[in-house]
Order: C-alpha cells, then structure tokens, then sequence
C-alpha cells in the first residue's frame, strides 16, 4: 500500500469492491479508490504513471495519534461509513461519514451515552443503515438510530456477559449452499466466539 504513512491496523472494502479504507495505528486515514478499473500489472502498480487506482489521505479529522481500531462501510451504500477508535481517558470513541467519498468527508462523533472506553470493532447492519453495532472493552452495544444527532445505545450483552469483544462480524454475501447468510459474529477476550442470526 503506497503512499500510506504508519502500520495499517485496520481495513475495509465497499460491497463492490471499488473502495478500500485504511486506518492505521497512528490515526492516519486512507481512501483507495478505483480498484475496479484494474485491468493489468500496468495500471494497479500505485508507482506506475499508468496507475488509475488513487490513494487518498483524509486529512480533516485529527485522531490525535490514537489507532483507528476499525472501519464499517454501510452494504447498501459506500457513502455511510463508521470509524472506531481504541485508547483510554478520551471523549469520542466513534465516528460517522454520510458522504464518505467526497473529496473532504465530514465527521461527526456518535458517542451519545456511549462509556468512554475503547470500541474495537463495528458493523452497519446489512438490512438496516441506522442499525450500529459496536464490539467493545464491555461488551457489544447497539443502536438503531445512528443517524440522529444524539445517538442512544444500549447494552446487548445477553447470553454472553461482560466481557472484551475485539471483532464482530456479518455475514453479508449469500453464497450458495451456506447457511449463515445476515448472521452475526463476535470475537472475545476469554469468552471464545458468539453466533447470533
């Protein structure tokens, strides 16, 4: 990954395929676009005067050097798109684009009555865009109205406790023959892996 300053911690694909985002342990940001029009070896090199892929850097929102601990890009639109923040003793831990890919995106906290603590991981609920869930260091929290100013989550931990979850996941593709089509999963610290459909 050319022209990307500091180790990439985390990374995100649109459903098409055509954007790539990078976040990186030092707060950089990082939109690659154009991945559908490779065609050879000669226009993807990113050195190459013949590259059509672009390597943006998101310059306007300072993440005062914290790890951009994930990226969520909503399903059913590549504009919605979530970023998530690890590190202790800060304010906001969560942040929403609606016009991801303009060429300066405007960010707004989602932290709400969000705990101040680090959120690991997030996704944009594949049949809902206002439906959030974040993996966090208590456990998963969601809302269903990400898009209002002042967002109201609450605890979705049921079943499972409070514990650290470093990844969630859905299942967006439905391939044939599988079965787990819109199911969710999680990853924790000492509790092992959670399916939820």
């Amino acid at each position: 990954l050319a022209n990307i300053s500091g180790m990439s911690q985390s990374m995100a694909v649109s459903k098409d395929g055509n954007i790539l985002w990078v976040g990186t342990e030092n707060g950089n940001l990082y939109r690659i676009s154009n991945l559908l029009a490779v065609r050879d070896s000669a226009n993807d090199d990113v050195t190459s005067p013949y590259s059509v892929v672009e390597t943006k850097q998101i310059s306007n929102i300072n993440f005062n050097g914290r790890a951009i601990t994930s990226i969520a890009v909503d399903p059913q639109n590549s504009e919605h798109v979530i970023i998530t923040l690890g590190n202790y003793r800060n304010n906001v831990y969560i942040y929403r684009t609606t016009n991801a890919l303009d060429s300066v995106p405007t960010w707004n906290s989602k932290q709400g009555n969000l705990p101040k603590m680090p959120i690991y991981s997030a996704i944009i609920e594949m049949n809902n865009s206002n439906t959030v869930i974040v993996a966090t260091e208590l456990g998963i929290y969601g809302t269903d109205k990400i898009h209002l100013a002042n967002v109201t989550w609450t605890e979705e931990n049921a079943g499972m406790a409070r514990v650290p979850v470093h990844m969630i996941h859905q299942q967006i593709y439905d391939y044939p023959g599988a079965t787990n089509y819109g199911a969710i999963y999680l990853g924790t610290h000492g509790r092992g892996f959670f399916r939820s459909d």
